[in-house]
């Protein structure tokens, strides 16, 4: 299989985080494809706090969940997505492919 380019990378980014939004489902072999190994560990530490805010503080109604800051495993990784996407850089992405086939 090819190695993916780093705008190749941008562009499944986007695809996955606009299927998350759309409440699609993302499979955790195309996570691992895409993520980075940091970004991976912090869908899961994201995650293991708030189950561990779930043990701590036991909201009954969706006002209190929302009270205490509960989400979903869906909004977790929507968060980290955004964090990816926003630390990629698309112009200088392009300018070292560029620079790359130049040479």
């Amino acid at each position: 299989m090819p190695k993916l380019t780093e705008a190749h990378i941008h562009e499944k980014l986007r695809e996955q985080l606009a299927d998350l939004k759309a409440g699609k489902e993302v499979e955790t072999r195309k996570m691992k494809t895409i993520l980075s190994d940091a970004q991976l560990k912090a869908i899961d530490d994201k995650w293991n706090a708030q189950l561990t805010l779930r043990d701590k503080v036991k909201a009954r109604t969706k006002e209190q969940q929302q009270a205490a800051g509960y989400k979903t495993k869906r909004e977790v990784q929507i968060e980290v997505y955004e964090e990816a996407v926003s630390a990629l850089d698309p112009l200088a992405m392009l300018q070292k492919e560029l620079k790359d086939k130049e040479a």
